[in-house]
Formats: C-alpha cells, structure tokens, sequence
C-alpha cells in the first residue's frame, strides 16, 4: 500500500517537472549581449510572448494536476515558484530587446540631425558665397555709378539713395548670417552634452534594472528556501508507517 507521504513525494516531483519544462530555449538562444540588431530584437520578443504563453500553460495544467494530490497547496505554492523563475528570465529577454531598440531608433535620430545639420552648415556656406558674389557685383556696379554721377550731376542724389537702401539690405543679411552662425555654434556646442545627458539617463536606467532584479531575485531565493523548509517540515511529520 503506498503512504500518504510517498503520494506527496511523486505529486511534488511531478510538479517540478513540469515546471522545470524550458522555454524553447529562450535563454540559450538569446543569450545576454546577443541582440545587436532590430530584426533580432523583434524575434527575441516575439519569442518571449510565445515562452511567456507556455510557462502561464504549464502552471495551468500544473495546477490542475496538484488538486489531486496529497498537499495541493504546497504543490501550487512551488509551481508558483517556478513560474516567477521562467518569467523572470523571460522579462530579461524582453527588457534587453526593448532596450536595444531603444538605443537603435535614438541612434537613427542623432544620425538623422546630425546629417541636418551638415546640411544647414553647407547651405550656409553656399549663400555666404552668394553673398561673395553680390558683393562683388555690387562694388562693380559702384564704380560705375561713380563714373555715371560724374557725368551726370542730374542723377546723383537718386543713385545714393539706390546705394543706401543695398547697403542696408547687405547689413540686414550680413547680420541674419551672423545669427545662424552663432545659432549654429550653440547648437554644436550642447549636442555633446546632451548625448552625455542621454547616455547617463540609460546608464542610471540599467542601474535601476539590475538592483530591482538583484531585489527580486533575493526575493524568490527567500520564497524559495521557506518553501523547502515547509516541505521538510510536512515530511518530518508524515512519518513513513502511517496509514
């Protein structure tokens, strides 16, 4: 005749079985450090939803199968054990992809305005250049209105005031250019800074991550050893010879 006790012991290893089972493998192919593209970070996580569904599946069944055993809640209380085990590992597959992605799609946008902003610079140089032009056009067509203006008295009080209103849209543009320069200056001298900022932001981020993960791990090493001791203790007291 097999013991209440024996009947416990095969209910247990059952259930440790089962939740035992791996996730397809989640941690051993995506191990940490693996994920260095956005096609694999999308397959990590893809991954991560389908083990997240099967561990949720094994301690479905797992439960079923500790109703009908000697201390169901002791079976349930470590299949939960082991469940936040699986999903643990699971949620550092899906925390890694998420933050690869992360720094991808912020790569691309500082890649982005940086490429901008090269395009601003030479733009700029091209209408100083323009303005190189203009100016030399304007210094020409000055001297030939000095040459005109001696010539033709009748026509000298016009020609300056012609002189005049150039000279002052030159100091308008001259001063519009001098504006974008220093916009220009500013921006490339805080660009650094903040990608020092951002960076530090990721940094204090991660840091987070991992003394919560440290916390939740000592967590369910706790969880864990008080439902090792409680299994011994159950043991100790359905002594085997018991009916």
């Amino acid at each position: 005749m097999i013991k209440r006790w024996q009947l416990a012991g095969l209910g247990l290893a059952l259930v440790a079985l089962l939740a035992n089972a791996d996730d397809t493998g989640l941690r051993t192919r995506f191990p940490i450090g693996s994920i260095e593209s956005i096609e694999a970070a999308d397959q990590a996580l893809a991954a991560a939803q389908l083990a997240r569904q099967q561990s949720d599946y094994d301690f479905a069944v797992g439960k079923r199968a500790c109703y009908q055993k000697f201390l169901a809640q002791d079976c349930i209380d470590k299949l939960k054990v082991e469940q936040r085990q699986r999903n643990a590992d699971i949620e550092e597959v899906e925390v890694e992809a998420k933050r690869y992605k992360r720094k991808a799609d912020y790569d691309a946008k500082a890649l982005d305005r940086a490429n901008k902003a090269e395009d601003a610079a030479a733009h700029a140089a091209s209408n100083a250049a323009q303005r190189d032009t203009n100016r030399s056009t304007y210094d020409t067509k000055q001297t030939d209105a000095a040459h005109t203006v001696e010539q033709r008295q009748d026509r000298a009080s016009s020609d300056a005031q012609h002189v005049a209103s150039y000279q002052s849209k030159q100091a308008d543009a001259q001063n519009k250019l001098a504006s974008d320069q220093k916009r220009a200056a500013q921006a490339a001298t805080t660009a650094p800074q903040k990608e020092a900022d951002r960076n530090q932001q990721i940094a204090d981020s991660e840091a987070r991550r991992e003394k919560l993960a440290k916390k939740r791990a000592e967590k369910q090493a706790d969880r864990a050893r008080r439902a090792e001791d409680k299994a011994r203790q159950s043991g100790s007291t359905n002594t085997p010879g018991q009916a």
